[in-house]
């Protein structure tokens, strides 16, 4: 039985002559289809309205994600202020972008600056064509500037490791051109969320026979290298910031083309 056979026979059931009841039952139909009017435009609202919810819940991280999302470096210079010493030539150089992402990705590039090419190993400068070495790479993460300026109470990771010879870490037109990517979450940082902490990368280059490098100028051994040891002496950053699980990369105004 449909609506309309419930309205007659509850207005038939109504002892009154027929005009009355035809109006009360007019009446009464009017105002129950209103009733379901209204509750099907209810209905219609709160389907509008969780796809409108739906769409922002979407739509809102894409957006905060992809807001400001530009490439940045840190320690790309090619020369830096100062005389150029033998032990300032080793450095790191990082590369990434600035969105807001849970996981972020730092191509982690370690090189020196010591432009021993090919030319020059052919005129004045030998190295032992048998010597190895190891290189390892670390991600030094450190929870505020303070910290990182003093080095101090940081997290230390030993990322990637390679071994070859001596010849290739010393060749710039080798070395240089290689890089680590370290993809990074919110778990491998010190971190209290909207405060920076600031994330840098080190490495040491250690002879595998516990000799010195033997890297020879003009015939005689150079002695900076005797210790067998080499440790990268700027050293890129990034500052970080969390927002929950998200983590933004950004290059510090004061450090910005600039090598640490």
């Amino acid at each position: 039985m449909n609506i309309d056979e419930i309205l007659k026979e509850s207005s038939d059931s109504i002892e009154i002559d027929d005009l009355e009841s035809v109006k009360m039952y007019e009446n009464i139909k009017s105002k129950c289809l209103k009733q379901k009017t209204q509750r099907k435009d209810k209905t219609h609202l709160y389907t509008l309205l969780a796809i409108i919810c739906t769409v922002i819940i979407v739509l809102v991280p894409l957006s905060i994600t992809s807001f400001g999302n530009f490439k940045i470096t840190s320690g790309f210079d090619k020369y830096i202020q100062g005389p150029s010493l033998i032990w300032n030539e080793w450095r790191t150089s990082l590369s990434s972008n600035s969105g807001l992402r849970k996981q972020k990705t730092i191509d982690v590039y370690c090189s020196n600056n010591l432009r021993i090419t090919e030319s020059a190993l052919n005129d004045y400068i030998k190295i032992d064509k048998d010597q190895k070495a190891e290189l390892t790479l670390y991600r030094n993460v450190y929870k505020n500037e303070y910290d990182y300026l003093h080095l101090i109470n940081n997290t230390s990771v030993a990322l990637y490791k390679k071994e070859d010879k001596i010849s290739y870490f010393f060749k710039e037109e080798t070395f240089n051109n290689n890089y680590f990517k370290d993809n990074i979450t919110k778990k491998d940082l010190q971190t209290i969320d909207g405060k920076h902490g600031v994330i840098a990368y080190t490495f040491i280059l250690k002879t595998l026979d516990d000799e010195p490098f033997k890297i020879y100028v003009n015939d005689e051994l150079l002695e900076y290298y005797s210790s067998g040891i080499i440790k990268s002496y700027f050293n890129a950053c990034f500052y970080y910031n969390t927002y929950g699980n998200y983590i933004k990369l950004k290059t510090p105004k004061k450090l910005k083309n600039v090598v640490y």
